[in-house]
């Protein structure tokens, strides 16, 4: 086998079998601190009601926006965190919601019979 002339001119090719194998370097993806929040904001909200629902829902939305501007950015886990918090964060807006409709029906009833 030939070996490559380190001296040669650039106007003759280099054979690519005798360069070595190019290494990639494998990259680290981020994790979404908004993606993050929106989940412990949602879990919170069994808790703290719409105090933290809102926010769990505003930053999943923006965790989700970020991640589908961006897809080779954050890890696979940023999309179903954005999710997750999105839905506890709707769901515990619709069980506050429909709470309030029934303390308020009950005050209508109630004003009604006396």
């Amino acid at each position: 086998m030939e070996e490559p002339n380190v001296y040669a001119s650039p106007s003759e090719p280099v054979e690519k079998e005798n360069l070595p194998p190019a290494q990639s370097m494998p990259q680290k993806k981020e994790e979404s601190s908004l993606a993050i929040a929106s989940v412990i904001c949602g879990g919170l909200s069994l808790f703290f009601g719409l105090f933290t629902a809102i926010p769990a829902v505003i930053c999943g939305h923006m965790a989700l926006s970020d991640y589908k501007r961006n897809p080779g950015k954050y890890d696979s886990s940023a999309k179903s965190m954005s999710v997750a918090g999105i839905v506890l964060g709707y769901v515990f807006i619709g069980i506050t919601v429909l709470m309030i409709l029934a303390f308020v029906m009950i005050f209508v009833v109630a004003a009604a019979a006396a």
